[in-house]
């Protein structure tokens, strides 16, 4: 399918993108961008690139009109430190990635799959790329590449043709991504925070304050009584959650009373709560 193949050759065949003019977009007091645009042949792309004053990440929009056919773009990124490994989200886990091909197998993959981020680390400290629904990356050393769109026949005519909005963020930091709480940054970078004007009620349905649990999902329970949260385990660890709560299954086909939820590493648990 040419949609989801990269043949051997690509990087031989490929092109460097220059872009034609370079900009500062944005220069305030929390934040400021740098837009750059890029034209190939009729396609016009703009890049926009946020510093932000109270964060670490930053952040990159890129927008345009996708007019040609047969194309692949990415975005490659050249590190300033050796890694001396790599570990990537996989739904509700993590995985190594090796930092260069080691066998015949790592040979064939001109790219992986990642579910939102990537941490590429030394000893002392790491960088994390976040990316939203483009999930296509590829490791060699110090260099890490982000598939940011590709233009087939099959078995999708119109994808990532046209208008297209693609968003991603880069997270430096020191320590581990454990440290650094990645998975959180990830989660909040996805989700962020919305802003409504008014007063209304405050109330707190829950706490939870182990920064390696992740609430994935809230939603009423199936019989009307209460709310159902799916939280998991994101670090690896044992831990222990102390919340008054119902433990159930994936279906709520039983409640059992809970003062503590235990999760072993990257365990999945789905709770009541009123």
């Amino acid at each position: 399918w040419d949609g989801w193949d990269i043949d051997p050759w690509y990087k031989r065949s490929c092109r460097e993108l220059v872009p034609y003019e370079v900009k500062v977009s944005e220069a305030g007091p929390l934040r400021s961008c740098l837009e750059r645009r890029y034209r190939y042949r009729k396609t016009e792309l703009v890049e926009k690139i946020c510093l932000w004053r109270s964060s670490r990440r930053v952040d990159f929009k890129i927008e345009g009109l996708v007019r040609e056919r047969f194309v692949l773009f990415r975005e490659l990124f050249e590190l300033g430190f050796n890694p001396v490994n790599a570990e990537a989200e996989i739904p509700y886990g993590v995985i190594r990635r090796s930092i260069e091909p080691e066998n015949t197998w790592d040979q064939a993959k001109f790219e992986f799959p990642i579910w939102r981020w990537i941490d590429i680390y030394s000893i002392d400290y790491g960088v994390a790329i976040i990316n939203k629904g483009r999930s296509g990356h590829s490791l060699d050393r110090n260099i890490v590449g982000l598939t940011l769109l590709k233009t087939p026949i099959f078995p999708n005519p119109h994808l990532d043709h046209g208008e297209i909005e693609i968003e991603f963020s880069i997270y430096p930091h020191k320590g581990s991504w454990r440290d650094a709480e990645i998975p959180r940054r990830a989660v909040e970078y996805h989700r962020p925070l919305r802003i409504f004007r008014g007063s209304i009620e405050e109330r707190s349905l829950m706490k939870i304050d182990q920064p390696n649990l992740l609430l994935e999902t809230i939603k009423l329970a199936e019989d009307g009584e209460g709310y159902v949260a799916r939280i998991w385990e994101t670090y690896g660890r044992r831990t222990i959650l102390k919340i008054p709560a119902e433990e159930t299954d994936l279906i709520e086909s039983g409640f059992f009373k809970r003062n503590e939820i235990v999760f072993e590493p990257y365990e999945i648990k789905t709770i009541r709560i009123f």
